[in-house]
Order: C-alpha cells, then structure tokens, then sequence
C-alpha cells in the first residue's frame, strides 16, 4: 500500500494457514479483480496484488491427523499491496491453495475437515503501518496471534511430520 497522510493503512502483513504447500516460497501474485458477488480473478476486473512468504510448511501424518488430512499445510505471510475486498482469500483460492476453514471460499470435505480442527477462518492481521493524520508520524502496530488461532498452531504442529 502507498502511504496517505489522511491516516489510511500504508502497510498490511497477515499470517495465514492455507491448504496444500505451494511451489515457490516467495510469489509475487498480480491479477485482475472483479465481480462484487464472489470476488474473482478476472481480466476485465481491477489490478490486484498480492505478495506472499511461505513461513513454515507441515506435512501431516495420516495415524496423528486429528482431522487435518493428510494434503498438507503452509504457514504463510502475506502482503497485499492492493486493498480489494477479499484479495488475499480470492487470490490463494485462485491459486489452488485455499485458506483453511474458509466457508465462502473454500469446499467441499476438505472444509468440512478443516471446520473440524479449525474452528474459524486462519487469517490474521499480525502488523499494519499508517502515517498518523495529525503528528505525521508513522505508527506500527503489531497483533499477536489470537488465543484460538494458537491453540490450532498447537495442533498442526503435534501431528507434523516435516523435518525442519
């Protein structure tokens, strides 16, 4: 994001838990937007983009699941650089790599699965930047991850099979 002085985010981090492990670990992701009703990648849509970081990747042993299934997980950073609605959840449903327990973008057994040992959507917004609009000065401000979110962390990385 560019930075306002109006006080708007300049800049988002997120840390996601999506399905399945990517093939690159640093992917820039740039697309066009469109269509108010389910928010898709679309060639007469607006320019999107999406940068993102594959933090840690799990494979999941299919004895200790818990649920999980055995498709695999990444721990993911992600850096919109746009700000459509639904960038992130569209762009990684697009890309073949849904976020878990996501009910508008995700489907099938695999949410069903994933609704099982994730009780909610793994998106979390970790840090945001914006220019303060009366001191001008840039303010950080860094969330950790929410209580429920680490008890899932907790989970995946008991039944983890990946080396590190």
């Amino acid at each position: 994001y560019t930075v306002d002085p109006s006080g708007k985010v300049s800049e988002t981090d997120y840390v996601v838990m999506k399905q399945h492990t990517p093939s690159s670990r640093h992917n820039p992701f740039r697309s066009l937007f469109s269509n108010r009703q389910s928010y898709t990648v679309d060639p007469s849509g607006k320019v999107s983009e999406t940068d993102y970081v594959v933090m840690k990747e799990y494979a999941v042993s299919p004895e200790q699941t818990e649920g999980i299934g055995d498709a695999g997980l990444s721990y993911v950073r992600v850096m919109p650089r746009t700000g459509r609605t639904h960038q992130i959840r569209a762009h990684m449903k697009y890309l073949h790599h849904p976020l878990v327990s996501d009910v508008f973008y995700g489907s099938g057994r695999r949410l069903q699965n994933d609704l099982l040992w994730c009780p909610r959507l793994f998106l979390h917004a970790e840090k945001i930047e914006f220019i303060n609009p009366e001191t001008k000065q840039r303010v950080q401000v860094v969330c950790e991850l929410a209580e429920d979110l680490r008890r899932v962390m907790e989970v995946v990385e008991r039944v983890n099979t990946t080396k590190d």
